[in-house]
């Protein structure tokens, strides 16, 4: 950057770099990478406009840039994510949660409310990655006993860090697994934001998004193989009256279904849209 170092100049800058690498929202993201330099708010970033920043700052806003530009998602240059409100902490090899999954967390809590006060309800969030959505559960169900599953070494570690971050190592006990596996029985209510994605569409994701574990994305050849694996074992864990949400790939709201009705009868089924409007959310109430 050879450009005056004022935060004026360098947010000019480093948007017109996101603009010539493809990546949208380059006024916002060079916002962020200010802020993080700065270690400022938005509001404080934008009273500081003529301030002029040091080596030390310019070092930093580069190498964000640089990692930015090879499309290295902001979640693992910054070191975490909000979700629900809810500042969680990522890093490279760990899934990044994504606004639409909140539908989960959402659609929980509603359930939740319906259910008896007298009964302890015992929750499962299998593939839990950051420990992102259990945790925002947890952060407004008191009573419940919640567990979270998750076999990548890196997500576990990340998930606990959040944990005792949010004050929840109390409250939530995450266990090291396939799925259900570490889970014996009595399950209540499911949530899983699974690998969904069909491994032929792999390659046409956003480069970000390329820069995210493998394992957390892809769902074999139709997308549904963990989902058809976390329904086999549900059939044999899950409590009658119980209640499953997955949340799924747009184009798999037929497939979904009938798998359900095959691997989960008798049970119900309706799909919630998201916010764009695509199907998203696969709940199943066991009968």
């Amino acid at each position: 950057m050879s450009v005056a170092h004022s935060v004026r100049n360098i947010l000019r800058k480093i948007s017109t770099e996101l603009i010539n690498c493809g990546i949208e929202e380059s006024r916002l993201e060079s916002e962020l990478i200010l802020m993080e330099c700065l270690e400022v708010s938005r509001s404080k970033l934008y009273t500081m406009q003529e301030y002029e920043l040091s080596e030390s700052h310019m070092s930093s806003a580069n190498e964000y840039l640089h990692r930015r530009l090879h499309r290295e998602p902001w979640p693992y240059i910054s070191g975490h994510k909000e979700f629900y409100g809810l500042d969680i902490m990522v890093e490279s090899g760990v899934f990044i949660p994504r606004p639409e999954t909140e539908l989960i967390v959402d659609t929980c809590l509603n359930i939740i409310k319906s259910m008896s006060p007298n009964h302890q309800i015992k929750i499962v969030d299998a593939c839990t990655g950051s420990g992102a959505v259990a945790i925002a559960i947890g952060k407004q169900v008191s009573s419940a006993q919640i567990y979270a599953t998750e076999i990548s070494d890196s997500a576990l570690k990340m998930a606990k860090r959040n944990l005792y971050s949010h004050g929840l190592e109390g409250r939530i006990e995450i266990l090291k697994g396939s799925l259900l596996e570490p889970i014996e029985s009595d399950i209540d209510i499911l949530v899983s934001n699974p690998p969904y994605i069909p491994s032929q569409d792999i390659e046409n994701l956003q480069p970000e998004v390329l820069h995210e574990p493998l394992a957390a994305l892809d769902g074999g050849t139709d997308g549904l193989e963990i989902i058809n694996e976390l329904m086999v074992q549900a059939s044999n864990k899950m409590s009658r009256p119980g209640t499953i949400l997955i949340e799924f790939y747009p184009e798999q709201s037929t497939a979904l279904k009938t798998l359900a009705d095959q691997l989960l009868s008798p049970c119900e089924s309706y799909i919630i849209n998201d916010l764009y409007g695509d199907d998203r959310l696969l709940v199943l109430k066991l009968l």
